[in-house]
Parts: C-alpha cells; structure tokens; sequence
C-alpha cells in the first residue's frame, strides 16, 4: 500500500537521524583518501561559540627596556604599544538532496525508503567532503571574496628562492592574513624553502632546518624534546611526488629492505613524524612545485562553529514544488591560524 506524504516525510526524518558516520567506499569519489575532513574538519576541530568573528592576541615584538645599570643610576622607562588582535570571520558550506513524495521508490517499503535516503544522503556528503577538502588547500580570490573559507594558501605562501621566515603577506591581501601586515610585523612571517632534489644534502636538510626553525618536537622519547601532547599534533603532508622521493631515499639508505619493493609505501618518516600522503594537494597544485607542509595544529587549526557543525536540517518543503522536499547540511567554519612561525612549507623550483 503506497505510503501518504507525511509518512515518507516522517519516516526519511527518522532515517537521517539513525545514520551513522558516513563512509566513502564508492567509485563516485574523486579523491582516494579525505585525511583534511577525517582528521581536522571532523576529528581535529576546535568548536567554538556561535561568535561573529574569530579573534586572538598576538605580542608581536619587545618594549626591549632591559639593560646593565651602575649604582644609582636613573631609571629609562618606556612604554610600547606590541599587542595586536588578528581577526577572522566565518564561512559556510552547504550541501543538500530533494526528493519527490512521488516518486516510484518512494511509494514503496519502509526499506526501499531507508535504502533510498541513505546513497541520496551518502551523495549529499560526498559532495560536501570533497569541496571541504578541496578548500583546506585553497585561497579566497582575494580581499573582496567574502565566502571562500581561508585555506592553506591564504596563510602559507610557497618560496621562489632561499630559506628562512620569508613566507609574507598574500597577494590580494594587503592588509595582511587576519588583518596583520606581515611586512609591518615581520614575527608574523611563516618558514618557507625551496629545494631541487630528493637527497641528504639538498631535500632532507631543508627538512631539518624547518623542523629546528619552526621548534617541532618528536612524540618519541629519546628523540630530541619531548612532549606527551606532540602525538598527532605536528602533521607533515605531501602530495605523491614527495612521496616517491621519500621512499627512494629511505630505500637508498637500507641495506636490509628485503623484496618487498614497495617497503616503505605508506611508512616513510621524518624525525618519527609520518609523512602523509594527501591526494588533495596533486588536485590543487598541478604544477612541479612539489611541495611539502609542516604544521603545528595547536596554532593551524580548523575552527567550527558550535551551532552549524555538519547541522542536518529538513525535509523541508520546496516552494513552488508543493510535492518535493528539500533535505540540506550546513558547515560554518574557517581555517584559523595563531602562529604563523609556526609553520613551515618547502617547495621545488
């Protein structure tokens, strides 16, 4: 006996609400792996209040009044203003599914419901996964571009030559990341190097340099500073040609690998730290810069907020369409970043 409108309605409602977390095992993906949604858009994600905008205090340089004194000497005194807020603001990704109460598998049984509800939902979260992963990567347009969130290339900047903390201001942002002119306060550059080849003495030591300069810690006792809280906070992300790299410099440095020629497939570390293989990074950077990501995400972390986190709202009817109803999932959040310095990317020219 076909099901009434408000029986489908009711019954796709109480499906929803039953589902549990979503898993991407379909061809219909575009990327093989979503690490950025699993480990910091849904895992890894600071929750905050339903605030207008993000917001943080940053000493951004010395008063620099300390100095050697005789006996009664006078006292210089001197007062500066090295206090500075950075400021972010929200942005939101939205994803939905409609259905017709007319439709065929619709006016079938509850199963043929469930079963209907769940690809369409399935759909609906694919699509939100793959543009939120897509965008931890990316940058808005520019200072106009009010709804892109602030990826990866917002706050980072790839180098064209050297080593140190070069990483400035973003073109199209002049006033700089958060508000805060990197030229004006040079403590809020981030590392950057360049490198040509995948060895010791060219690749691995620019690695090292950013891993000392940017003060990582190893999670391994033993292993330089330790610190509990380090496991799985310090993230190095790459794309495949690091990877290959990486591999072929491990096997170079093993005499005892064996015949298993794919050894280090999914293994290879620097400092203990995994070196991750993020499909995102080949979709956004087709060129040959290569490059490679270290960062702290106690200071590069993706902020949530608390009232719009992944909110499932719906069905819900369609105006104008009197038998179709709507079923949508809303994300407010933002790639926020405390401490530029922290942070480290190195890039081949």
């Amino acid at each position: 006996m076909p099901l009434a409108a408000e029986q489908i309605d009711d019954l796709v409602a109480a499906t929803l609400q039953t589902f549990g977390s979503p898993s991407f095992g379909m061809i219909a993906q575009d990327l093989p792996d979503y690490p950025i949604m699993n480990q910091m858009l849904k895992k890894g994600a600071v929750k905050l209040s339903a605030s207008q905008t993000l917001e943080h205090l940053l000493m951004v340089k010395q008063s620099k009044n300390a100095r050697h004194v005789g006996l009664y000497a006078d006292d210089a005194l001197a007062v500066q203003d090295n206090i500075k807020k950075i400021n972010g603001y929200w942005r939101n990704t939205t994803n939905n599914f409609i259905y017709d109460v007319k439709e065929r598998d619709f006016n079938g049984t509850p199963e043929q419901i469930v079963d209907l509800v769940w690809t369409r939902e399935m759909d609906m979260l694919l699509g939100l996964a793959e543009k939120m992963e897509l965008s931890f990567w990316q940058k808005p347009t520019d200072s106009t571009d009010d709804i892109t969130p602030w990826g990866i290339q917002y706050w980072l900047k790839l180098a064209t030559s050297g080593r140190g903390f070069n990483g400035g201001d973003i073109t199209g942002f002049t006033a700089g990341p958060a508000g805060l002119a990197s030229d004006t306060y040079t403590k809020w550059k981030h590392y950057n190097a360049v490198y040509s080849n995948f060895t010791d003495d060219d690749f691995a030591e620019e690695m090292r340099r950013a891993f000392r300069a940017c003060s990582f810690q190893s999670p391994v006792t033993g292993a330089g500073k330790d610190d509990a809280a380090a496991q799985g906070r310090y993230k190095i992300m790459s794309g495949e040609e690091v990877q290959e790299g990486l591999i072929k410099m491990a096997r170079a440095q093993n005499d005892n690998i064996g015949t298993d020629i794919a050894a280090y497939d999914g293994g290879v570390t620097f400092k203990r730290l995994g070196v991750q293989y993020v499909p995102a990074i080949d979709q956004v950077w087709t060129s040959t810069a290569y490059p490679v990501f270290m960062l702290d995400t106690a200071h590069m972390k993706v902020a949530m907020n608390s009232k719009n986190n992944f909110r499932m709202t719906g069905p819900q009817p369609v105006p104008g369409k009197h038998d179709v109803r709507a079923v949508f999932c809303d994300v407010t959040w933002n790639l926020w970043c405390t401490d530029r310095r922290r942070q480290a990317v190195l890039n081949r020219v």
